[in-house]
């Protein structure tokens, strides 16, 4: 079925199971956001043809995506970019408890004006895993890149995070307590007043 993005995720909240929303379209491509996506409610996963021929904007203006408690969601093979926040977290995306897996995919030019996690924050509980992807460019308080809060998961394997910014701690990745692993990673470029390529308060930080 021929339809927005928004329609989609919204028929997909309402059915059961897992569904999967793909794309036709002539590549590349912007879909540029006018109004914040529905929250994803049920389990689903997006896979776009490829993150050099789509992006999904906030164009400044909205987060990208927020995904509820005990969801699964898969983003795969886009690009997120441009999101905005004035303090919630997570301009690209933020994962309030949910199991959120990232692979090929780029997140790029989020700002949380006054708040944590410029590309993705991870808060609630919420299971984080990102592969093959890039962050980059993305601005908060804390955690540019990504921001994993107490009592959450989160593991990031052959990604790289560049050129991203904090200005308090962890421009990379700030790990606040919460459980992360980080493997065959690249970290370059990132600022912060503390931590430019990974801060880590509390809990466990596993570097393989």
């Amino acid at each position: 079925t021929h339809c927005s993005l928004r329609e989609a995720i919204n028929a997909a909240n309402a059915a059961a199971g897992h569904d999967a929303i793909t794309f036709s379209v002539t590549v590349p491509a912007t879909i540029t956001l006018t109004s914040a996506l529905p929250n994803i409610s049920d389990n689903l996963t997006i896979n776009g043809p490829g993150a050099d021929n789509l992006t999904i904007s906030g164009d400044g203006a909205v987060p990208v995506f927020i995904v509820n408690s005990g969801v699964t969601f898969n983003l795969q093979n886009v690009t997120a970019a441009m999101g905005y926040s004035t303090t919630i977290g997570g301009a690209g995306l933020r994962n309030n408890g949910g199991t959120v897996h990232i692979t090929n995919t780029i997140f790029s030019e989020h700002l949380v004006e006054s708040g944590a996690g410029g590309g993705i924050y991870n808060t609630g509980g919420g299971t984080l895993n990102v592969a093959n992807s890039t962050f980059s460019s993305n601005w908060a308080d804390s955690g540019g890149g990504i921001y994993n809060a107490s009592g959450s998961t989160l593991t990031v394997t052959n990604s790289t995070f560049a050129s991203n910014l904090a200005v308090g701690n962890g421009g990379g990745i700030y790990n606040d307590g919460g459980a992360f692993t980080i493997a065959n990673s690249t970290l370059y470029g990132n600022n912060a007043n503390s931590g430019g390529g990974i801060y880590t308060g509390g809990g466990t930080l596993n570097i393989i």
